[in-house]
């Protein structure tokens, strides 16, 4: 599909749990309007400003008739010639939802969409379907305080720096998902961390890695330092404008760098991400360091589906008339989520859908 509307990635970059760079970035705001475009040349017509509000039964009970919405303060029903698809994403949104799962993110930070408020797989549950990976909602790690937007993310850890908490100590592996690392950076004192890297690992990072470009433009462009990041000439220097401990700090990174030179690292870190690359020292100045935090991107969970994306009730039976695509939906991700992945469940199933409600009569 992305080949007919002439979309190409502008690179392939190198994510967690891959073991080579596979990674096909896109321009997201491309994609989604030349998929617009290309639906209502089809003869898709988009409604804007309607709400869905509940899924309603035919008279009888025995299948998804329809949906009842809300548009320009009147409710109305719509009926269903053949089906309902459900792919109105998760609920990174929705502090009551992520409460109910997953207690810790209830005052997460998200830079989800706004529409990511859980109502699509509420009106899956009220229809008796079942939930899938509840156990796998989890941040993501490496934000700048008070993020906006997915591109404030960074991963210079996965080219080399260390993550360190307000006492200037290291506390895990930082070759691990985001994910996990988020975990980690939660439960340190008042929740606080920071990334710690030096110039060449910012050169690395900028050149090899579109996510968080936009965080170290200016120091890899302008040699200008922007306002989240504190920088210095030693280790020291930074960590004092950063309110770290600068002799704790020099400490930590003299320990990590002989750790590593050695393959004795405290914390195990063999390599840069994952299963790949070799980690660098933290010695080439000048040095910066990042307050970071994690932000729920997404929920990694949602409505179980079969093959055909057929919603299943708690039985394991299939909901006549009900299908769900994308995010809202469970059962891929598990608990190592892949970068893309996300994307790709959306397009697959959406597909599988779209072909499998044409076929009903």
């Amino acid at each position: 599909i992305l080949g007919k509307l002439k979309l190409h990635p502008d690179m392939v970059a190198h994510q967690g749990y891959q073991s080579v760079p596979r990674s096909h970035h896109f321009v997201t705001s491309q994609i989604l309007t030349a998929m617009a475009a290309y639906a209502k040349k089809g003869g898709v017509k988009i409604e804007t400003g309607a709400k869905v509000l509940r899924l309603v039964w035919n008279k009888d009970h025995s299948r998804i008739a329809g949906v009842e919405i809300e548009k320009k303060g009147k409710k109305q029903f719509v009926l269903a010639k053949k089906g309902v698809l459900l792919s109105a994403g998760g609920f990174s949104r929705n502090p009551e939802l992520l409460g109910r799962y997953n207690p810790p993110l209830e005052s997460a930070v998200s830079i989800a969409g706004a529409g990511t408020q859980g109502d699509g797989i509420l009106m899956g549950l009220s229809v008796g379907a079942d939930m899938l990976d509840v156990a796998y909602i989890k941040a993501t790690y490496g934000f700048r305080l008070n993020p906006k937007h997915i591109d404030e993310q960074s991963q210079l850890y996965w080219s080399g720096g260390i993550i360190v908490n307000k006492s200037a100590k290291r506390f895990t592996d930082e070759s691990q998902s985001y994910k996990v690392l988020a975990d980690y950076a939660l439960a340190q004192p008042e929740g606080k961390s920071y990334i710690v890297f030096d110039r060449q690992m910012a050169e690395n990072d900028y050149k090899n890695n579109p996510q968080g470009r936009i965080l170290i433009e200016s120091i890899v462009k302008e040699n200008k330092v922007p306002e989240w990041i504190f920088a210095g000439e030693t280790v020291e220097e930074a960590a004092k404008k950063a309110g770290l401990d600068p002799k704790e700090l020099a400490k930590t990174v003299k320990e990590y760098n002989e750790g590593i030179k050695s393959d004795s690292d405290a914390f195990g870190r063999k390599t840069l991400v994952d299963t790949s690359g070799k980690p660098i020292p933290l010695d080439k100045g000048p040095f910066y360091i990042m307050p970071a935090t994690a932000a729920v991107i997404a929920t990694y969970c949602g409505l179980k589906i079969n093959k055909d994306a057929k919603v299943q009730n708690v039985f394991g039976e299939v909901i006549p008339g009900l299908w769900a695509a994308g995010e809202m939906t469970g059962g891929v991700h598990g608990a190592g989520y892949m970068s893309g992945s996300a994307f790709g469940k959306a397009m697959t199933f959406g597909r599988i859908a779209a072909k499998d409600i044409a076929k009903q009569k």
